[in-house]
């Protein structure tokens, strides 16, 4: 139950108390009515007529009239008054008879009146047909009025009874609904920012069983990031660790040679010596760069910035400038564009994609190097089949594919991860990067919305296949 509903059902529960009680207490007191009333009258009636006999008698009304029989009438049950023809009173044995008006003394004769607490009944005393003078007797209702003021205070009784079980069953369902459960959530909230485990309360699907999944949620939430943050902390640790020692080697080298050039050298091997320095300060700069080019792409801050280019012009260009790198290796490149129209793209960092994509096929092709450049449509008649089916509508493509050893599955699963390097035996500096190329190439695709993935087969080779979505108007 939600606890919405029981609160609205408690709140229900001990205002309708009062009212059961009042109602209850109503209807006895009526029944009791019922029940007292004709007894009560006819008991009266049947006393009524034994006063009468005296209180008719004319000489009660004379001066210096006997009072004794009359005073023997009266008890503390009922009061007896005399009046004389014009209201005076004559006689009573109510010595706190309250004082009346005539009009009040002779109003609703010889009728039997009743109140709460009273019988009352007046009557005219006549002789010859003259009014000598009145009587009124009052009997008193105190059996009834005991008998309600006992059944009201039963009533209060069990209503005072039956409010405090109501009570205290608030409380504990109260206690157990709320403070024990907040209380709880409270010691795991503590608990869970000290650091500390804490037992998971029983699912609930009311409010508060709520709040509690939500803050569970936000605990694993928390986790996740913690582990990740954990995790990013590791990989920068390793990263500057990695970088650290891969900078030592050609720094390394760069001292020792720029020692070498204060010797006696031949006018050749300083020539030598110095093509080196620079090849080395070469490696070393583009280190850097990935490492600089790495961490922007990482900040959350860092928004990459598209403009409209041609394709065909565009990627003409990006794709004309490897043919003599890989004819120096000895490798055939082969190239196709068939991006036509206006594409939004940021071309420096399409750039870097291509270098990275490029540097890694031509490292570990055999004899050939393709890249290719198409919407959907042009693209699958150009990869080899094993490619095909990771071919999508909707999409511009970048494909470069080499006809290598290929990549262990295990391998493939890691290529994206910083400074991972499938060939765990490091080859000379020359041959080899900084490991944050298809890092760096896997957050350009994606910070341009995209996707890219690795496809590689060991009789076939292995392709880089980067998915652009189209744009039809300027982002």
């Amino acid at each position: 139950m939600k606890l919405r509903t029981w609160l609205l059902a408690t709140y229900l529960l001990v205002m309708l108390v009062p009212l059961v009680a009042a109602y209850v207490l109503f209807a006895w007191i009526s029944d009791y009515n019922k029940e007292r009333a004709v007894a009560d009258r006819l008991e009266t009636m049947l006393a009524l007529q034994n006063i009468q006999r005296i209180t008719e008698k004319p000489a009660l009304y004379r001066p210096q009239a006997d009072y004794r029989a009359v005073k023997a009438l009266g008890d503390e049950t009922k009061a007896i008054t005399l009046y004389d023809a014009s209201g005076k009173v004559l006689y009573t044995t109510n010595p706190f008879l309250a004082k009346t008006t005539s009009a009040e003394r002779f109003h609703r004769l010889n009728e039997l009146q009743r109140d709460f607490r009273t019988y009352t009944y007046r009557a005219p005393v006549l002789e010859e047909r003259a009014i000598i003078g009145f009587y009124e007797v009052v009997f008193s209702r105190k059996q009834w009025r005991d008998g309600v003021a006992n059944r009201t205070t039963t009533v209060i009784v069990l209503f005072s009874l039956v409010l405090l079980i109501v009570y205290a069953l608030v409380i504990v369902i109260t206690n157990r609904k709320f403070t024990k459960r907040l209380s709880l959530l409270g010691k795991q909230m503590s608990a869970f920012a000290q650091n500390k485990p804490f037992a998971l309360a029983p699912k609930t699907y009311d409010e508060i069983g709520e709040l509690t999944e939500q803050f569970y949620a936000m605990q694993r939430e928390v986790m996740r990031t913690r582990k990740k943050l954990t995790q990013e902390q590791a990989e920068k640790q390793f990263m500057i660790a990695s970088l650290s020692h891969d900078l030592k080697t050609p720094l390394t080298a760069i001292r020792a040679y720029a020692e070498s050039l204060q010797g006696n050298l031949s006018a050749a091997e300083r020539a030598e010596y110095e093509q080196i320095i620079i090849s080395k300060s070469h490696y070393m700069q583009q280190m850097l760069d990935d490492l600089t080019t790495y961490t922007t792409l990482q900040s959350l801050n860092y928004a990459l910035t598209k403009v409209a280019v041609d394709g065909e012009e565009y990627f003409e260009m990006l794709l004309s400038d490897y043919q003599a790198l890989c004819a120096n290796r000895g490798i055939q490149l082969t190239t196709h564009n068939a991006a036509y129209g206006t594409y939004y793209l940021n071309p420096k960092q399409l750039m870097r994609v291509m270098d990275n994509a490029m540097m890694n096929a031509i490292q570990h092709a055999a004899t050939k190097v393709s890249a290719f450049t198409a919407e959907a449509d042009a693209m699958r008649t150009l990869v080899y089949d094993g490619i095909a089916p990771y071919i999508t509508d909707g999409a511009l493509y970048i494909v470069v594919q080499n006809d290598g050893e290929g990549i262990r599955e295990e391998d493939a699963k890691h290529v994206f991860d910083p400074l991972y390097q499938a060939d765990v035996a490091r080859t000379k500096a020359g041959d080899r990067g900084s490991g944050l190329g298809l890092s760096i190439t896997k957050q350009i695709i994606e910070k341009h919305g995209g996707t890219v993935q690795i496809v590689s087969a060991k009789t076939i080779g292995t392709a880089l296949i980067c998915r652009l979505p189209l744009k039809e108007e300027t982002p």
